[in-house]
């Protein structure tokens, strides 16, 4: 697997030009890595839960179309998360920092993780796989 140290570095180096943290978590809200001045466990239970009830189900109105980004800008920062291998990714940027340019380093961040959990995809098809069981039996 991916060295912890390794993660972090990753997300330091990406952390720049008013980034203020970054986010990986389980859809379940259980927090994988945190990098950044926002420590803050409610967030990460926030993000999951915006990301699952904005994600389509065989019930929604987009039912087979695949959920991308989840762009939210509020008051004092802007927020921006996307999924790979069933974790969230979020970055959380102070409010001059641009959507558009945030989406970039979102990108950037998500095409270097994927390199490195290529070697590992198929592991991670399973885990989805067995989890999609498990809450189908819930």
């Amino acid at each position: 697997m991916i060295k912890s140290s390794a993660l972090s570095n990753l997300l330091k180096k990406a952390i720049q030009n008013g980034i203020e943290s970054i986010f990986i978590t389980k859809k379940s809200g259980d927090i994988l890595c945190v990098e950044g001045n926002d420590n803050n466990p409610t967030f990460n239970d926030v993000i999951s839960s915006m990301w699952i009830e904005y994600e389509p189900t065989e019930e929604s109105p987009f039912k087979g179309e695949k959920l991308n980004y989840l762009i939210i800008e509020n008051d004092d920062s802007n927020i921006i998360m996307t999924n790979i291998y069933n974790y969230i990714i979020c970055m959380k940027s102070n409010k001059e920092m641009k959507l558009g340019l945030l989406k970039k380093h979102l990108e950037s961040l998500t095409k270097n993780l994927n390199k490195m959990l290529e070697p590992f995809k198929d592991v991670f098809e399973k885990l989805n796989e067995k989890i999609k069981k498990e809450d189908n039996e819930e």
